[in-house]
């Protein structure tokens, strides 16, 4: 690591988001504090007040960073496939990967609680936004009525979200389910039949 006072603004910044990545992916977000953050980077923790409002606001950096990796995967996954039922079938797994390989960051994103924000900022929507926009895709594929592919871009993320929620709390082992894979598998089909049916 370098001294102190050889980073820049932008590689201090850069240098606070990683090593909170680092905490989060080895002990989850309940370990990221500031105190905890500043012995990582060799600071006092107020320098990290100089670059983030709060706890918050520093997790919505580290969820930004997961939502553009995602963003990335999902677009070359529908790049690579044509089928819609392929791309879908991809953007599940995608999402089951991230929380089998990487528990911790898909937790943050989706069960971190933010007390001190009231409102999301406008640039993070933008983010969510894009990645909803890429699940439109394969569905706008299927569904002729524009006005529904927004709900159900929403509507395929929930099952999707239910079947790897459950899957991360052994739920589904208890239940003697399939694996993660088939039932998402089994949830697209259904899915495009559902829209299918609602076309005729």
């Amino acid at each position: 690591m370098a001294r102190r006072y050889d980073h820049s603004k932008e590689d201090l910044k850069e240098l606070i988001i990683d090593s909170a990545e680092k905490i989060v992916s080895k002990s989850g977000y309940s370990a990221l504090t500031t105190r905890k953050l500043a012995q990582k980077i060799g600071y006092s923790h107020g320098i990290i007040y100089s670059y983030f409002k709060n706890i918050d606001d520093l997790v919505l950096h580290l969820n930004s960073s997961t939502l553009q990796k995602m963003h990335k995967q999902i677009s070359a996954a529908i790049d690579q496939n044509k089928c819609s039922t392929t791309q879908l079938e991809e953007i599940g797994k995608i999402y089951l990967n991230l929380a089998h390989n990487d528990f911790y960051k898909w937790d943050l994103l989706f069960n971190y609680q933010y007390t001190k924000i009231n409102k999301i900022p406008e640039w993070y929507q933008k983010q969510i936004d894009s990645v909803f926009n890429l699940v439109q895709t394969p569905i706008a594929g299927i569904s002729c009525n524009k006005k529904l592919i927004q709900d159900l871009s929403h509507i395929f993320w929930a099952g999707i979200h239910g079947i790897v929620d459950l899957s991360s709390k052994s739920k589904l082992e208890k239940a003697k389910a399939k694996s993660e894979m088939e039932l998402i598998r089994t949830f697209v089909k259904i899915f495009i039949s559902g829209i299918e049916n609602h076309k005729n």
